[in-house]
């Protein structure tokens, strides 16, 4: 039990925690806007067609005013600006997940029931209790000012001079938060490929079911009207294709926790769970937005190189200029 606490509090980069959470804030940013007109139209629907998920249950009786949605949606869009510039962190981060579950409620609230952002609110909920602002962030910036501003000042009054020890860039609290987001992602694949065997069997894997599926889905849409993947119509005829797929799905969801053991065999899942959520794109044109971002999964790459890896990208300065020729006398 000790060997275990230990390795949950080993100490991790302050930096790929703050990462972290400038990524997820962009990302809501990013998500929000583009989904910006279907959630001002889905607010001024028949109201006959609502019915309150999650929260809203308890909360709505009846929809609100188009007005108050598209306040609801500029608070979102504002609070998640905050989050990821670090701005009035212990304050904005909280308000932000309360926003995100509010706006993906009601959204869910309009006939179609979306877990895809449930992933998303996890992290937010992590990640606002979590020091996620300690570097990289406007409230660091601000407290490095007020810090430097003492120091001058007790110096210059000719007290003893009392200096602030540099910030570890390592800490327990932060190892423990991107250990916490990691396994909250990898639990909701484990959930996902536990719910395809219990229902299916063991025959999921013979990949029928999968080859089922994708024709279906890409069946439906044709005849909605919907845009379908056209490659996915045209692999069903290889039916031999979709086992080996198959089997590729229950393995990236059913061992995803024990990717835990070991920090590169977590990366190797990783991009592999990427590449599966762009596969899922390419045959059924159904886009799971957080992870196919890549941001579900950052915390368990190391983001606090990043800055050295921008500086050796950019364009070395060219040496001085040789001395001036002096001007034709």
């Amino acid at each position: 039990m000790n060997a275990v606490m230990q390795r949950l509090w080993a100490p991790l980069p302050r930096a790929r925690l703050a990462g972290v959470r400038i990524l997820v804030g962009l990302f809501v940013l990013g998500y929000i806007s583009y989904r910006l007109p279907l959630l001002r139209h889905m607010a001024r629907q028949d109201p006959d067609i609502f019915a309150p998920v999650g929260p809203l249950a308890w909360l709505l009786g009846a929809p609100l005013r188009p007005a108050l949605v598209d306040a609801l949606i500029a608070a979102t869009l504002g609070l998640a600006l905050l989050f990821a510039a670090g701005i009035l962190y212990r304050l904005v981060a909280p308000l932000l997940a309360v926003a995100v579950l509010a706006v993906t409620c009601y959204r869910s609230s309009w006939g179609m029931l979306f877990h895809s952002e449930n992933l998303l609110f996890l992290h937010l909920c992590v990640l606002a209790l979590a020091p996620a602002a300690e570097v990289w962030s406007l409230d660091a910036w601000r407290r490095s000012r007020r810090d430097r501003r003492a120091a001058a000042t007790t110096s210059a009054s000719g007290s003893a001079t009392s200096t602030t020890s540099p910030v570890d860039p390592d800490g327990a609290a932060h190892g423990f938060t991107l250990r916490l987001l990691a396994a909250l992602t990898m639990a909701t694949y484990f959930m996902a490929g536990v719910a395809k065997l219990r229902n299916a069997g063991w025959g999921w894997v013979t990949g029928d079911l999968l080859r089922g599926h994708i024709a279906f889905d890409n069946l439906r849409k044709a005849e909605l009207g919907a845009p379908f993947s056209s490659l996915g119509g045209l692999l069903l005829r290889h039916a031999w294709l979709f086992t080996p797929l198959a089997a590729f799905a229950v393995v990236i969801e059913v061992g995803a926790p024990l990717t835990l053991l070991h920090r590169n065999a977590a990366r190797v899942w990783a991009l592999a769970a990427l590449g599966f959520h762009w596969g899922i794109v390419v045959l059924m044109r159904i886009p799971f937005h957080y992870p196919l971002s890549g941001v579900a999964f950052a915390g368990l790459f190391p983001l606090e190189r990043l800055p050295d890896l921008v500086r050796r990208l950019r364009p070395r300065s060219r040496a001085p200029d040789s001395p001036a020729r002096p001007a034709p006398g």
